[in-house]
């Protein structure tokens, strides 16, 4: 696994990827800021019928850079439409992982600090979309 440790102040990731990938981003705001990715294009290798034989994208909140405490955020395979996932603690890790069984095109994101996180009400974590999308869990899959 290559991992990637981009300044969380802002940026992009473009992931073009190949059959049996396995790279990971951490994402680390600065204190007491909340981190955002909002991914405008997602799309991967999907199998219905052997789902452990498609390819994964997983977005985790981290209590510290180590990451040895994580919850997980979204998951996701295939093709989705536009969705953003915030980490409250300010550590996010972006992990994908390919099957080997085949591949898609890929995924673009970009990510953010928050001043605050939006999410204060009894919940430490929140997976929200745009006003013009629909959540990753309520997301259609694109044909």
């Amino acid at each position: 696994t290559t991992c990637y440790a981009p300044t969380a102040k802002g940026g992009r990731i473009d992931h073009k990827y190949s059959s049996g990938d396995s790279v990971a981003w951490l994402l680390e705001a600065q204190s007491g800021a909340a981190i955002e990715i909002v991914f405008s294009y997602f799309e991967t290798y999907f199998n219905e019928t052997f789902i452990d034989a498609s390819d994964w994208v997983v977005v985790y909140e981290c209590d510290s850079p180590s990451c040895e405490t994580r919850t997980t955020l979204a998951s996701g395979s295939g093709a989705y439409n536009k969705f953003a996932v915030t980490s409250c603690t300010g550590i996010m890790l972006l992990t994908f992982l390919s099957s080997g069984q085949g591949s898609g095109v890929g995924f673009r994101a970009k990510y953010y600090e928050l001043p605050v996180c939006p999410y204060s009400l009894g919940s430490s974590t929140s997976l929200r979309a745009p006003a013009d999308s629909k959540t990753l869990a309520d997301a259609n899959r694109v044909a």
